[in-house]
């Protein structure tokens, strides 16, 4: 008797299962984006940033550019700048 119960509740579970394993697999096919996915990054670069402020940042500026990296100051990506003020 017992093992008849337990072999109904296994299949009674597996049923439950592959129903919830249907419907989070449906709601996480949605195609619909956010349209706040669509916006990239609008401000400004480092160097840019630097650019636009001579009067504080004009001598790391030019140690910027005398030692090449005005090319990595100005790239998409995710790093810091700790750039000293000159006044």
């Amino acid at each position: 008797m017992k093992t008849q119960f337990n072999t109904f509740r296994r299949s009674v579970l597996q049923k439950i299962g592959v129903i919830l394993l249907i419907i989070v697999v449906g709601y996480g096919c949605n195609d619909e984006i956010a349209t706040d996915s669509y916006v990239t990054f609008t401000g400004d670069m480092v160097y840019s940033y630097l650019q636009k402020r001579p009067e504080t940042y004009s001598e790391f500026i030019k140690v910027v550019n005398k030692a090449g990296l005005k090319g990595m100051l100005s790239a998409y990506g995710t790093y810091s700048c700790l750039a000293p003020r000159t006044n």
